[in-house]
Formats: structure tokens, C-alpha cells, sequence
């Protein structure tokens, strides 16, 4: 299992009150807390953003030395980057990743982020690119493929915040979930899972 960034809320940058708590002792037991009893062969994690996870993603290597997760060095249990073959399949793990904010331009994004991570693997490494790119970071889920390198932006982990309505995505549906590739022989096939809250609010809730 790869978390691939932001696995918990600091808020070092205070930019809201729609959280939990500020103590880091509560932040790390709560992610812990969640994680513990999930199952898996190997956890790897991925530092996010450190307005999230703090400088260094410390609160990132911190969990996966309580979880035992995949060292990507000696006394390090955190990633910056996982490059990784899996039954064949050779994947390309990062979190930060740009993305246009026009709904209309936003698999440009996808294509780009293949385009390019097959020149630098083909050009600057003269290296076969990878089978599957997978960014996280925008909280938007898109993908699209170029040549043989299909490259995924993840989906959110939490709904809209104060910060949606900010910088004006007031009238979007957060895309909360994650992706599931099975892999064999080489080939793999994706599973994306999506979550939908129960109930909506009404959209013409206001009568005059």
C-alpha cells in the first residue's frame, strides 16, 4: 500500500479552524489510530506538503517509523519518490504535481505529466519510461495516457473546506477517494474508488 502524501493536518501555516486539533501528540496517535488496522504486505509512504506534514514531512517519517513502513534508506521510513516495478508493471510515485484549475483543461494536466516524465526518463536518463505515473496533491481525479505511460492524479482524502471556497470552487463536488492497481505479468488493470457523502445539500435551499 503507498499513501502518497499529506497523511495528516498540521495546519502549520494557520490557515484555518476546521480541524480537529493543533496538539501533535493528538495528530499523530489519531493517524496511527486510523491506520492500525488496515492490512497490508508492505506500507510505503510518501511525503506531501509540509503546510500539511511539516517541514521535511516530519509527521510522515515519524508514522511510518511507528508502522514499520518501507525504508526508502537507511533510518528513513519516508519517500520523496518511489520508483518501483511491481509484477512488471514500473510505476512513478510523487505527490506534488501542477494542475490547471479550468474543469475543461484539467486532462491537459494528465498529458503533460506523461509527456514529460517520458522525455526525462527517455532523453535525460535514457531509461525506459514508466508503465504509470501517479501524482497526488491537487485533490482533483484525472488521467490520461501518451505512448504507453498512463499518468493518474489522485482523488481528495477529505471534502470541501473553507479553503475551496477561497480560491472559488464553491460550486464543485470534491472527488474523494483512491485508486487500487492489480498487477500481473506485466499488465495491470486500475480500479478507482469513489465516495459519495449520503446526503446532499439541497441546491436552491433559499426562498425569498
Amino acid at each position: 500500500m503507498v499513501i502518497n502524501g499529506d497523511l495528516g493536518e498540521l495546519d502549520t501555516k494557520r490557515r484555518s479552524v476546521q480541524i480537529i486539533t493543533a496538539n501533535k501528540s493528538t495528530i499523530l496517535n489519531t493517524v496511527r489510530d486510523v491506520l492500525e488496522p488496515a492490512s497490508w504486505d508492505a506500507l510505503y509512504i510518501v511525503r506531501g506538503t509540509r503546510a500539511h506534514v511539516g517541514k521535511s514531512a516530519w509527521l510522515e517519517e515519524e508514522i511510518g517509523k511507528d508502522l514499520m513502513a518501507q525504508p526508502s534508506d537507511k533510518d528513513i521510513a519516508s519517500w520523496w519518490q518511489i520508483r518501483a516495478s511491481v509484477e512488471g508493471v514500473r510505476f512513478d510515485i510523487s505527490h506534488h504535481a501542477s494542475m490547471g484549475r479550468l474543469p475543461w483543461n484539467r486532462t491537459n494536466s494528465a498529458v503533460k505529466m506523461a509527456s514529460e516524465t517520458i522525455w526525462n526518463y527517455m532523453v535525460e536518463r535514457r531509461a525506459e519510461p514508466p508503465n504509470i505515473v501517479i501524482r497526488s496533491h491537487n485533490h482533483i481525479y484525472v488521467d490520461a495516457a501518451v505512448n504507453g505511460t498512463h499518468s493518474y492524479f489522485t482523488p481528495a482524502w477529505t471534502a470541501s473546506t473553507e479553503f475551496a471556497y477561497r480560491i472559488g470552487f464553491e460550486n464543485t463536488i470534491a472527488n474523494v477517494g483512491g485508486l487500487v492497481f492489480l498487477c500481473e505479468n506485466g499488465e495491470y488493470k486500475m480500479k478507482h474508488y469513489k465516495y459519495t457523502p449520503d446526503r446532499e445539500r439541497r441546491v436552491w435551499q433559499l426562498k425569498l
